[in-house]
């Protein structure tokens, strides 16, 4: 069951693994959340065309695109693409919301990286594995800044467990593989603003004293190389041949936190 998840989880990120260099769109592609009592999914962008499904207020979806009268495309169950009204949504994080002192292109990455991680999350809470084995790994974004040309993100790593008070610590985390590809597609995210070294700190909570403090896991910098990047980004896991790590990246993800 869990090779099942597995290849149907590839499917759904692989098309992300594409690295873009165009980075002046007015569109970024984001988790909206369902702000009426019920709405409607339409096969197209009117209100004639067939309902293909109905959303309940707070539901999470991916919208992918928008149309010029007021009609948002999303992705339903990630797979079928629909249709629904603007005003059925809001949003979260918009880059509206970012701070003005940031360029466009860091408002655009740091928006993105996190439309990224709630699809992940979204991805792992709603899918059949966790419904039968009850804990999968999430991660939350903490921060991301631009200093001494470095562009650093900081990332917490957790996992989610479907009854409360379960504990995770030292379970075996069949998703290594699959963390490891998130891990590479942001960076590929964040290479969109240029710089010359790439830093993720990942975070977990430390239960191992009362306090609950954060405490660093891991550890991930890429420096930027032309030459290495024309050979890595159509190639999926070349980059982690230049990554450094700060322990081998078989032994970060074995486990969940």
């Amino acid at each position: 069951m869990y090779k099942i998840f597995s290849i149907i989880l590839l499917i759904l990120i692989l098309p992300f693994f594409v690295y873009s260099d165009n980075v002046t769109g007015d569109f970024v592609e984001s988790v909206g959340v369902v702000n009426k009592y019920k709405i409607n999914v339409y096969r197209a962008a009117n209100e004639k065309s067939k309902v293909i499904r109905i959303f309940y207020k707070g539901t999470k979806v991916v919208v992918i695109g928008e149309t010029e009268d007021n009609w948002l495309k999303i992705k339903v169950n990630n797979v079928v693409e629909g249709y629904v009204k603007k005003d059925d949504l809001y949003f979260k994080n918009t880059l509206k919301k970012e701070a003005v002192k940031n360029s466009y292109i860091y408002n655009k990455v740091s928006l993105e990286i996190k439309s990224l991680i709630e699809r992940f999350n979204i991805n792992f809470s709603e899918s059949m594995y966790f419904q039968q084995e009850g804990v999968v790994p999430q991660f939350e974004f903490v921060d991301m800044f631009f200093r001494d040309n470095v562009l650093n993100l900081e990332l917490l790593y957790t996992a989610k467990t479907k009854f409360e008070d379960q504990k995770t610590s030292g379970i075996e985390n069949p998703f290594e593989n699959e963390i490891a590809g998130f891990i590479e597609l942001l960076f590929f995210k964040m290479m969109i603003y240029k710089a010359e070294l790439y830093r993720i700190n990942l975070y977990k909570y430390n239960y191992d004293d009362k306090s609950g403090k954060r405490v660093l896991h891991a550890m991930f910098e890429y420096r930027f190389d032309d030459e290495q990047f024309k050979y890595i980004k159509n190639r999926k896991g070349g980059i982690w041949q230049f990554v450094r790590t700060s322990s081998p990246l078989e032994e970060m993800f074995k486990y969940y936190p």
